[in-house]
């Protein structure tokens, strides 16, 4: 009996090692990717810039490394039911006022609320026309402008 338990504790103590060890080699690889350098963004300053009437969409590059960018983003209105065919999104709100729709489902934009987009998952944002709504939007993997993967449905 005992040696059961033993060759049971062995197992999982091996898997737990296995685990431990991939974990530290991601962090590692992540680590190893980003700057050297520390990031300044003028974000007071991008949101202070004006939004033209002829413009209700604006993004702007923050950072991107190998395993994902990451954008800021300001819009009013709406932005159009759409989907990823290779990225999953992940949209940190600045501001409120605004609703997230994910597969139908309503979320309120929060300053500070956190969302996960699954690739494939059709969403929008919606902003009322009188204020400007602010994301950070973060893509994995990056977002590439040269090949956008942005499919609208019914454009």
């Amino acid at each position: 009996m005992f040696a059961k338990r033993s060759k049971l504790f062995l197992k999982i103590n091996l898997v737990f090692a296995v685990v431990a060890a991939a974990g530290l080699f991601t962090a590692a690889c992540v680590a190893w990717a980003l700057p050297k350098q520390p990031l300044a963004f003028p974000l007071e300053e991008l949101s202070q810039a004006p939004l033209p009437p002829e413009k209700p969409f604006d993004a702007a590059p923050v950072l991107s490394i190998k395993f994902l960018s990451v954008n800021f983003v300001r819009f009013r209105g709406q932005i159009k039911p759409h989907w990823h065919a290779k990225r999953a999104e992940t949209v940190i709100s600045l501001s409120d006022g605004g609703t997230l729709v994910v597969d139908g489902e309503e979320y309120p934009l929060k300053t500070g609320s956190l969302f996960f987009i699954p690739r494939r998952a059709i969403h929008e944002a919606r902003c009322p026309e009188n204020k400007i709504c602010r994301a950070y939007s973060i893509f994995a993997p990056p977002w590439n402008p040269d090949k956008p993967d942005r499919i609208f449905i019914n454009p």
